[in-house]
């Protein structure tokens, strides 16, 4: 499973994509991955070979020849911060796998979360001309073109 983008801000849109090789000897059919998106993961769409079903998160690959590789990609907005991971596992195989190890993957992605930061202050001058100032802060951030 690779990933287009590591580290997004959140609302972001990015790229899983999934492969899956058969090697063989022979022709498999009837497969099924499961992706199942993790919280802080909204689906978008998906092309590829074979279909992706965002609602139960399976991918369905009808037909894999011998050293045939067949690939998903699927598009997701990124709505929390912090690092989300994703696993693709296949479930679903008719023939036997001798070698079940290489049969999961994951991903992650990193969401940062860009919440503006703003800083208020406020003076007032005192009939002995002395200076009051009371200053507020929400956060580290400042964003260009903020005004208050």
């Amino acid at each position: 499973m690779g990933l287009n983008n590591g580290s997004v801000d959140v609302g972001t849109e990015v790229i899983f994509t999934l492969g899956i090789e058969n090697q063989g000897p022979s022709t498999t059919s009837s497969i099924v991955v499961s992706d199942v998106l993790p919280a802080g993961l909204m689906f978008v769409s998906s092309t590829g070979d074979g279909v992706y079903n965002d609602s139960t998160g399976e991918w369905s690959i009808p037909l894999l020849l011998n050293a045939q590789t067949a690939v998903m990609e699927i598009v997701v907005e990124v709505t929390n911060s912090g690092v989300i991971l994703n696993t693709a596992t296949v479930t679903a195989n008719p023939h036997p796998d001798f070698d079940t190890s290489d049969n999961e993957a994951s991903a992650s992605v990193t969401g940062i979360s860009l919440l503006p930061s703003l800083s208020v202050q406020k003076s007032v001058m005192l009939g002995d001309s002395s200076e009051e100032t009371s200053e507020n802060t929400n956060g580290p951030q400042v964003f260009p073109g903020t005004q208050i």
